[in-house]
């Protein structure tokens, strides 16, 4: 192969590495976007069934203590389901997971265009498709949502500890 259709296979290997680690980046933020939604989604639920509980809140049988804390827990109901609306995790999780799936996907072209590609096309065509996959890659660098640091942590440790390397060549 020669030294400038080299150049483009190296090429190939960072955007194939640097979008591997992004998708898992957002697959983790989506994860984490899913968990806190189911969870954090449960807590007004609860907070204003408690509160709203008639032993708690009806004033004729209840104590003042009782009719304070039905009314604290109804308050804590109210702010907790305002901030899952206002945060509103199911699009985050849909951002990030979208944002994963564009990225996973240009590393599967680009590791066929290392793979397959770079040994049977010329230079200038392969210099066109490395340059339309970088392209692609940065336009959804910049529109994609950000990733959160602990995300990108996560991602690097699965990486690292070869989750998304196949079982061939590792002796299993």
């Amino acid at each position: 192969m020669e030294e400038k259709q080299e150049r483009l296979v190296k090429e190939c290997e960072r955007i194939e590495e640097y979008s591997l680690w992004n998708a898992t980046s957002h697959f983790t933020a989506a994860a984490w976007a899913r968990f806190i939604h189911l969870v954090g989604g449960a807590v007004p639920i609860v907070l204003g069934g408690v509160g709203g509980w008639k032993v708690l809140s009806d004033p004729a049988t209840a104590t003042p203590r009782q009719v304070l804390t039905a009314g604290a827990l109804t308050l804590a109901a109210g702010i907790a389901g305002s901030l899952m609306a206002y945060w509103d995790l199911a699009k985050v999780r849909l951002e990030h997971f979208t944002a994963a799936s564009k990225y996973k996907t240009i590393e599967n072209e680009t590791r066929r265009a290392r793979e397959i590609h770079a040994h049977d096309e010329d230079y200038d065509t392969l210099k066109k498709r490395v340059m339309e996959l970088t392209a692609r890659y940065d336009e959804l660098g910049e529109s994609s949502a950000q990733s959160f640091d602990l995300a990108f942590w996560l991602a690097r440790r699965k990486i690292r500890a070869g989750r998304f390397e196949s079982d061939k060549g590792r002796g299993k």
